[in-house]
């Protein structure tokens, strides 16, 4: 387990999957979800689970990739439609959440989603978050 400073307060993170391990060991590990990647991966970008930006993320692994989806992709505008129907929170809200994921995400932690650590965050957009993430739901649904 990682910990992360809050508050000057020591937190303890536990982190939906074991991430002491390779990740060829997660990998071939058959018990984990599309939704603990994302967990996990939005805490290790340094959100806690009790955070706005946690919720948007974790609201991403509920979206069911509908066959339209499995074949074109998550539209963004439909992804920030969803997750603020989810959330409750506003479209616009939402979008500003997911900017202020771009803005603040440690993406060197990334596990997942390695190449993150190699790029500016501009490169990456709002919309690569959104798109990264949301491939593992997709994979998840095609197994």
């Amino acid at each position: 387990m990682a910990s992360k400073k809050k508050n000057n307060k020591e937190r303890v993170m536990e982190y939906p999957i074991d991430i002491t391990k390779s990740l060829r060991e997660i990998v071939d590990s058959q018990d984990i979800t599309a939704k603990d990647i994302i967990q996990t991966e939005a805490m290790l970008w340094g959100f806690d689970k009790d955070t706005d930006e946690f919720k948007v993320l974790n609201a991403l692994a509920d979206i069911k990739p509908t066959k339209s989806i499995r074949k074109n992709g998550l539209k963004y505008v439909k992804a920030l439609e969803s997750v603020s129907k989810s959330t409750g929170m506003y479209v616009e809200d939402v979008e500003v959440i997911l900017h202020n994921i771009l803005e603040n995400a440690d993406f060197s932690k990334s596990i997942f989603i390695p190449v993150f650590s190699k790029m500016n965050k501009e490169d990456i957009g709002t919309t690569g978050i959104v798109k990264q993430l949301y491939d593992y739901v997709i994979s998840e649904f095609e197994e």
